[in-house]
Formats: structure tokens, C-alpha cells, sequence
């Protein structure tokens, strides 16, 4: 019996260097929205993630998506009624699916079914979860929208795995090398390297082990 497992798009994990480069195809259309706009005499705040709805939005193909779009907010339960649907595709071709919540979004274990799991899951993903499971992990993780390597690089600073002055430029050019140590000498493995790259703000809350 082959067993699948998989997680949403934005869910954290240790194995790789950089998770939270999951939702950049929506994401990463809200770096271009400044940060303030001026009306008459007056300034007022923008919705940092006005521009990342805007392309999810353009990306949606169900109902489902656009309705969840509209407001410019994705809700826990709008959330959990696109895994709900997600899976409820998959058992429906024949998979059994379930879904188990990890640090706020889930973790899917898909076996059996007669067709390839990749596939159906990709399919059953889209006008599901597709959008809006990315989105609202990215919100939830960086509601302000800022620089997730500025966020990573002032978290390093913070917990001594680099020197003032490391910011989210030298984050990037470290990330591009790939060396696998800080530039204090800790390993990747080390909790609070995996901290800084997964949580760096504390949004998430406690990610444990």
C-alpha cells in the first residue's frame, strides 16, 4: 500500500533552508504596495497584503476562492473549509485522506486510490487550497508583510548567530551560499537557527521541535 505525505504549501518544516519561500507566487506581488498613501491632507495606512490579494485573486478558479478573496482576508474557518474540501476531492477519487493540524496549518497523509497521488492532489488542491492555504499561512507568519529576510537577519542579530550590522541583505547573500553555518558558526540544525528562518517574529508561536 503506498502511503503520501504531504502539507500545504506554506507549512513549516526543518528539512529545508528556506520554507517560508512557500506562497511567492502571491506574496511576493504585495512587495511592490507601499507602505503608506497619502489622501488629501491626510495619511492613511495601506493593507500591506492589498496587492497579494489582488493576485490571488486573479488566480482563483472556483467560486469558493473568490468568495473566501473579496474581503481581503482569508479566516481560520475559510481556511479549514478549503482542507475540508481538499480532502473531501481526494476521497472522493478514491484516496483515503486525513489531515493533521502542525503549528497552526496541516500535514496530509493520502494512501491508496488508483491513480497517481501527485497528481490528484494537485488537482483536488486547485480552487481549494491552492490560493488560499499559501495566503493565509503567509499572513498569519508575517501580518505586517516586511522583509522575511530583513525578519530573519534582526532574529540572528537578537539570539547571537550573527554581529550587528547583519541585515536583510547580507540574509540573502548567506541563504544564496548555502554554507549551512551562521556566521557566528551554528549549525542549521541548531533550534534557534530553524527559528529565525521559520518564525523569525514569534507569530507562530512555539514551533517545538
Amino acid at each position: 500500500m503506498h502511503i503520501h505525505r504531504t502539507r500545504d504549501a506554506h507549512s513549516p518544516t526543518n528539512a529545508a533552508p528556506r520554507p517560508r519561500a512557500v506562497a511567492c507566487r502571491i506574496a511576493a506581488a504585495a512587495l511592490s504596495l507601499g507602505a503608506l498613501v497619502g489622501c488629501a491632507d491626510m495619511v492613511v495606512e495601506a493593507d500591506p497584503w492589498a496587492a497579494a490579494f489582488e493576485a490571488a485573486r486573479a488566480e482563483a478558479t472556483s467560486d469558493f476562492e473568490r468568495q473566501v478573496l473579496e474581503d481581503n482576508e482569508v479566516t481560520r474557518a475559510e481556511y479549514e473549509e478549503g482542507v475540508a474540501l481538499y480532502l473531501e476531492c481526494l476521497r472522493d477519487r478514491g484516496f483515503q485522506a486525513s489531515a493533521t493540524e502542525v503549528n497552526g496549518s496541516y500535514s496530509y497523509m493520502i494512501e491508496g486510490g488508483g491513480e497517481d497521488v501527485d497528481t490528484a492532489s494537485h488537482e483536488c488542491a486547485i480552487g481549494t487550497t491552492w490560493v488560499i492555504a499559501p495566503l493565509y499561512g503567509a499572513i498569519s507568519g508575517n501580518p505586517d508583510n516586511t522583509d522575511p529576510n530583513q525578519q530573519s537577519a534582526e532574529c540572528f542579530v537578537r539570539n547571537g548567530l550573527a554581529e550587528p550590522g547583519f541585515d536583510g541583505a547580507a540574509m540573502e547573500e548567506w541563504i544564496r551560499e548555502g554554507s549551512g553555518v551562521t556566521p557566528s558558526g551554528h549549525e542549521m540544525g541548531d533550534p534557534e537557527v530553524t527559528d529565525c528562518l521559520v518564525n523569525p517574529t514569534g507569530d507562530l508561536g512555539d514551533l517545538g521541535d
